[in-house]
């Protein structure tokens, strides 16, 4: 109990703050969900409201597949605004992802310099290729 409680005060005073002054992602990561668990429910809607906007606009302007996705289904990339909106989004299989990539299934505004390809383990049969932004690794 005393070793688990001078653990945290070590992690959370000295390992975190120094993580964050050397910039390693995920200590600011781990202090900003540390943070968040204590928001109310309609902070982390906006929060994550303001994020699917984020995500929905990149996708539609730099992701081939997507913006003809959103088009077929007659939906612009602004009237995907809340967490409710996502039912008018059509789902997309693996099935259909598999022979668009990487042309139609990676953001045109990623450089080829920060794309690292990675792949599903295939527990489903065949395994699903992607490309993961190496800025986002860490």
């Amino acid at each position: 109990m005393i070793r688990e409680a001078i653990y945290r005060r070590v992690v959370s005073g000295v390992v975190h703050p120094l993580g964050e002054r050397l910039g390693i992602g995920a200590c600011h990561t781990v202090r900003a969900l540390a943070e968040r668990q204590w928001w109310r429910p309609e902070m982390l809607r906006a929060r994550a409201e303001t994020k699917l906007r984020a995500l929905v606009e990149h996708a539609a302007c730099h992701v081939p597949y997507y913006r003809d996705l959103f088009s077929a289904a007659g939906l612009g990339p602004g009237e995907v605004r809340t967490l409710d909106d996502l039912a008018r989004v059509p789902l997309t299989t693996k099935q259909e992802l598999r022979p668009a990539f990487p042309e139609r299934t990676t953001a045109g505004n990623l450089p080829g310099t920060r794309r690292r390809r990675m792949m599903t383990s295939g527990s489903t049969g065949v395994p699903l290729q992607f490309y993961w932004d190496r800025a986002a690794l860490p």
